[in-house]
């Protein structure tokens, strides 16, 4: 994959969705994916930076949105996509499918 959007902590919110598209071909669910295939995620988190401290940006990714109207969900692969001040257009990055489960919350907390 990699980003079709420049994301900063700086020019983005939480909530705002970015592009990113397949650099290969894949098979998901017996489907055969190309190289261009468009998906979309989503910026998670934002912390702003002030003084010496710097701001971050965090990514989730959603899904491999084919020209059919179907939406196969993924998830950022661990370590893929470092929290990090900013991703430029063209940053590289791995997903996975279908996306790692979301941990349940804990009761106690």
């Amino acid at each position: 994959m990699k980003l079709d959007d420049r994301l900063s902590w700086q020019e983005n919110k939480k909530g705002d969705v970015f592009h990113f598209e397949l650099t290969g071909s894949v098979i998901l669910d017996g489907i055969a994916v190309g190289a261009g295939t468009l998906g979309h995620g989503i910026v998670s988190d934002v912390e702003s930076g002030a003084g010496p401290k710097h701001g971050s940006i965090t990514l989730e990714a959603r899904s491999i949105d084919l020209p059919d109207g179907r939406h196969f969900p993924v998830g950022l692969a661990p370590g893929s996509l470092e929290k990090l001040r900013a991703y430029e257009k063209g940053t590289a990055f791995f997903v996975i499918a279908p996306p790692p489960a979301t941990p349940e919350p804990d009761p106690s907390s």
